[in-house]
């Protein structure tokens, strides 16, 4: 099982190689911690000779962990938000909803709307080409157009915002 510990811009992956004990592999190493278990939330970790306790919180989202005199809390992730992180996927439950990026490097090749049009979630708001194939972008909601950011012919790149609908 592969885990992704994040503190604002810094991450640490870390693979769990056995259970029984605990064997981590972090940065290409093997780490073996004793996991305690204190509380249905709370366990206490011995690492590298240092005494740590982790508490999980907002249902496993977020974990504090702690020694006598410092904590932090990391955002967890598990492997499937890992691999949507690396498809650039990282904010896609926090992100404006109307906000539409593209989701690959392409050309716009056609705009089916402008600036004021009112449209229905799942029109057709533009075809972007990439590889020779035509993807035509959706509207992810209801709503007016506020501002389209390319035009017909405009290259862009993976997470460049298109428009965005209110």
């Amino acid at each position: 099982m592969k885990i992704r510990l994040t503190k604002n811009n810094y991450s640490i992956d870390a693979v769990l190689i056995s259970q029984n004990p605990f064997i981590f592999e972090i940065d290409g190493k093997k780490t073996t911690a004793d996991i305690q278990k204190i509380s249905k939330n709370l366990f206490s970790v011995i690492l590298n000779n240092q005494s740590w306790f982790i508490s999980f919180q907002d249902k496993y989202k977020d974990i504090l962990i702690s020694d006598s005199k410092n904590y932090s809390v990391f955002t967890i992730k598990n492997q499937l938000k890992i691999i949507m992180d690396d498809f650039g996927y990282e904010n896609f439950e926090t992100e404006k909803v109307g906000i539409i990026k593209a989701p690959i490097p392409g050309l716009i090749t056609k705009l089916f709307v402008k600036k004021g049009d009112r449209i229905e979630a799942g029109s057709h708001v533009c075809v972007l080409e990439a590889m020779k194939m035509e993807n035509e972008i959706n509207s992810p909601i209801n709503g007016l157009i506020k501002y389209i950011n390319v035009k017909e012919g405009s290259s862009i790149e993976k997470g460049d915002i298109i428009m965005e609908i209110d």
